[in-house]
């Protein structure tokens, strides 16, 4: 006699928001990665994402505290560069802090 099996769903497999998600979620946007690129390297659509963010709020906190830990790391190795004595990170530090004063004529 055959055998009965279910039928397999198609689509694909649920994904629950881990503490591991959130890390990985948290490590790529410190890297500079976008929201749509996030969901490319983690394989998951952007409409996943878009409504789990709405069911999940720490799964937008851990992207926004990637993305701002990302902008601070490389803001103090900018600033270190220019207290070194990197003449172009120096141009550069004050020209953002400080336009008005520091801008080319």
């Amino acid at each position: 006699m055959k055998e009965l099996t279910k039928p397999k769903k198609k689509g694909p497999k649920p994904r629950l928001v881990t503490l591991k998600l959130l890390q990985e979620v948290e490590r790529l946007a410190a890297r500079g990665l976008s929201q749509k690129q996030l969901c490319h390297a983690l394989g998951f659509s952007e409409s996943w994402w878009h409504d789990q963010k709405h069911r999940s709020p720490e799964l937008q906190e851990s992207y926004e505290k990637g993305a701002t830990q990302g902008v601070l790391e490389i803001a103090n190795s900018l600033f270190e560069a220019a207290r070194s004595g990197n003449t172009i990170a120096q141009l550069f530090f004050l020209k953002c802090r400080s336009p008005t004063e520091w801008r080319d004529h």
